[in-house]
């Protein structure tokens, strides 16, 4: 896959061991070899020998590529541009959980959401949620998942192509989602593939609805000593936002109509664009030549690998939010004393942005054996960064924005090594110079199979540290709601610590991860930045995954404790289960499934949504959570197509309670069907 030697086969191990992997040779991609005739043979200085053929790899894009070869999975790259490494995203095929149709939700765990799709989140499991940093400040944070999800590059072999649509059937709601994923090697050195789609919902209550809409192109080229690959996208999320229930006695009311029941905000909306654009290349500058000789068949197999490479990454992130409130209800004597106190008699309109560049330029080195790869590889750089952030001005209304630009000079190292039973990692990025100087992170894992058999028992563990100097935003706001200006924050630094045992012949994971905090920052209870000294946070999980005589059984219990509250609010346990049975109607044509899941979490204070800032802040007052929810699936796969229908809060109803919130102030949704289809193409 990569010309520069990327370590990518340690990231494969690591993502497909609990599948049963085998790690093909490059002699088995043949949409990427040139068979020589013995004429051509001869300009390789092979003719004397005899040979019939000779096979002739020269560093195609899947000449480099080791497949990996799974059950009900499809599989495409994916790149970190803040790491700079690789791995593989993995879709299951055989779509037998309701949340595997939640666009932007995560498997296998509850978030916070503001009661309809698409709207901000926020995961209960604290350790996959997202921090604020300086190229993603706090008001970008909570629509992440939707905007900047790490984007799959080209597919692993062949073609793949992956089509999603599903619909509640009523139009006036709006109700609908659909996306369409196509990636293609075009020929052996260059793949191409686009990614787009959309989705739209609209709740029960009055003006709660949202709309996404994304495309991506991407390509991929390798031949000889060049590779190159990026992508450019493009996103926007438009939220309209009632604010919520306005009275908190109103929250557990079961005599006052809905119809009746008062919202914070009449009309108001925020709007997030982004742009995203990739560019990875290297130039060999050092390859190796090897031969493997197949006597039997008269075959010779010559590979060119490369040894030392000049490589670069360049990335540019553009993402905009605005968010306007209207006041419809200006001049009614009766409504007056509810309006909020803005400079405007009609509306507020506040809008921040930010411009990222980081390009590096560094040289990399790997040592790879014909036919397979072989570790170590060393990664090192020196870069530049440039950030500009765009914000309100205090006090100026004729001309309200202005843009901070800070300027960087940063440095890293990526060494990695993947053997038969060990994988070790270490990845350091620092800013050295400059505006940005102190900020940095470290990382050092690894993964060690006990046995030879890549099913047996796997032990991971891991290092990190992290420190993040705070962005412009988060020390200085303007508007016309909330302000503060100057605060002396200090940089957050956080240290982690994770293990984790796995039993992938079982489907069995157990695991904890512990993180110390220095500086912990959070928006409180008046939604202005605060930090707190000192903050441990310690997690540990199990999860399980059966699979076996039809039978489909699994889930995840995660614990989760820190000191200081004030801060930070977790549920103490969340708990994540499904069960299902799946038919085989006709044997590798048809088959039948149903599965229900359901999933609880204990009460806590969880954070509250504020509309303006476009950020979760904490709230003391109001503890939710320990109620059931529930969700179904009905499928019918007819080989990789599948014809489903889920039933969404399947509890709605059931009880005689009207506390389901999805975040303080807004109700979670009603009960609700859809209906699609979901269709994977591959070879």
């Amino acid at each position: 896959m990569q010309a520069v030697g990327t370590p990518l086969c340690a990231e494969i191990r690591d993502s497909l061991r609990t599948d049963s992997t085998q790690m093909r040779t490059f002699a088995q991609a043949t949409d990427s070899v040139q068979i020589a005739s013995p004429v051509a043979a001869d300009s390789l200085g092979r003719a004397a020998n005899g040979y019939d053929s000779v096979y002739q790899y020269d560093g195609h894009l899947y000449a480099r590529l080791p497949l990996p070869d799974t059950i009900g999975w499809i599989t495409a790259w994916r790149i970190d541009p803040s790491a700079w490494t690789y791995s593989l995203q993995r879709w299951d095929s055989t779509a037998t959980q309701a949340q595997y149709y939640d666009y932007g939700a995560l498997p296998n765990t509850t978030s916070v959401r503001l009661g309809v799709a698409y709207s901000p989140l926020q995961t209960d499991d604290f350790f996959a949620r997202h921090r604020p940093t300086a190229s993603t400040p706090f008001p970008f944070v909570a629509v992440q998942p939707y905007l900047d999800p790490a984007p799959p590059l080209y597919s692993a072999h062949g073609h793949t192509s992956y089509f999603w649509t599903a619909t509640n059937f009523r139009t006036n709601k709006g109700d609908l989602f659909a996306r369409w994923f196509v990636t293609q090697n075009v020929n052996p050195a260059l793949n191409l593939g686009f990614d787009i789609l959309h989705g739209s919902e609209e709740a029960e209550y009055v003006n709660l609805q949202s709309a996404i809409s994304r495309g991506r192109m991407q390509a991929s080229y390798a031949k000889g000593r060049l590779y190159l690959n990026g992508y450019a996208q493009l996103g926007k999320l438009t939220f309209s936002d009632n604010g919520g229930i306005r009275e908190d006695r109103m929250l557990t009311d079961t005599v006052v109509e809905p119809e009746t029941i008062l919202v914070r905000q009449a009309k108001a909306q925020s709007l997030t664009r982004s742009q995203d654009y990739l560019l990875d290349m290297g130039i060999d500058l050092l390859r190796r030549y090897d031969e493997r000789i197949d006597s039997g068949q008269r075959i010779l197999y010559r590979y060119s690998r490369p040894v030392l490479s000049l490589v670069s990454l360049h990335t540019y992130r553009r993402w905009a939010r605005s968010w306007r409130n209207s006041n419809p209800y200006w001049g009614s004597d009766s409504l007056r004393a509810f309006d909020p106190p803005y400079i405007s008699r009609t509306q507020t309109y506040d809008t921040v942005a930010i411009h990222h560049y980081h390009g590096r330029l560094g040289i990399a080195y790997s040592q790879q054996h014909p036919g397979g790869f072989t570790l170590p590889s060393l990664r090192i750089w020196v870069g530049y960064e440039h950030l500009a952030t765009i914000a309100q001005r205090p006090n100026q209304y004729l001309y309200p924005s202005s843009s901070t630009g800070e300027a960087s000079i940063t440095a890293g190292l990526n060494a990695d090594y993947a053997g038969k039973r060990l994988d070790l990692h270490l990845h350091l990025h620092a800013s050295v110079l400059w505006a940005r100087v102190g900020e940095s992170s470290a990382y050092f894992g690894g993964v060690y199979r006990v046995f030879a058999d890549p099913q047996g028992l796997t032990v991971e563990g891991s290092l990190s540290l992290d420190q993040n100097r705070h962005s412009t935003l988060a020390k200085s706001y303007f508007s016309n709601t909330v302000r503060w200006d100057n605060l002396p924050l200090l940089p957050e630094i956080g240290h982690t610590q994770s293990l984790s045992l796995r039993l992938p012949s079982l489907g069995i994971e157990l695991g904890g991860r512990h993180r110390n905090y220095q500086n912990f920052t959070y928006l409180d209870s008046t939604s202005r930045p605060k930090q707190v000294a000192s903050m441990n946070v310690l997690g540990v999980w199990l999860q399980a995954d059966f699979r076996r005589w039809g039978l489909i059984a699994g889930g995840r219990l995660l614990y989760q404790v820190n000191a200081h509250t004030e801060a930070l609010s977790l549920p103490r346990f969340s708990l994540f289960a499904r069960l299902g049975y799946e038919y085989t109607l006709i044997k590798g044509v048809l088959t039948a499934s149903a599965c229900l899941e359901g999933y609880i979490r204990t009460a806590y204070r969880m954070d509250m949504w504020n509309s303006d800032l476009g950020a979760f802040r904490r709230q003391l007052q109001r503890t939710m959570g320990s109620y059931p929810m529930a969700n179904a699936v009905l499928s019918l796969k007819w080989k990789n197509a599948n014809v489903f229908a889920k039933v969404l809060h399947l509890h709605s109803g059931l009880l005689a309670r009207r506390d389901y919130f999805a975040a303080p102030h807004y109700p979670d949704r009603a009960r609700e069907w859809r209906f699609g289809v979901q269709w994977f193409f591959y070879n």
